[in-house]
């Protein structure tokens, strides 16, 4: 049970410092698309500047993070 825990505090933490990530993101696009997933899925990146592209990096990195942690949390439980 501990690891599940552990696995879902992992998935939970994930997930905030995505959000976080892609909001500091979307405050780099010289874009007109402010949506809460558009800093990540829409924007091309020559759009963004060198803190946005390093930005988009490691909310893509966090991504994988999340989706492992969500693979992990689900094969504890079940």
């Amino acid at each position: 049970m501990s690891q599940g825990l552990f696995f879902a505090i992992w998935y939970v933490v994930a997930l905030v410092v995505l959000m976080y990530l892609n909001t500091r993101l979307i405050r780099n696009v010289k874009s007109e698309y402010k949506g809460l997933w558009h800093g990540l899925l829409l924007v091309k990146p020559e759009r963004l500047n060198e803190k946005g592209l390093r930005l988009r990096r490691i909310a893509i990195l966090f991504i994988f993070i999340y989706l492992i942690g969500g693979v992990l949390v689900l094969r504890t439980i079940y």
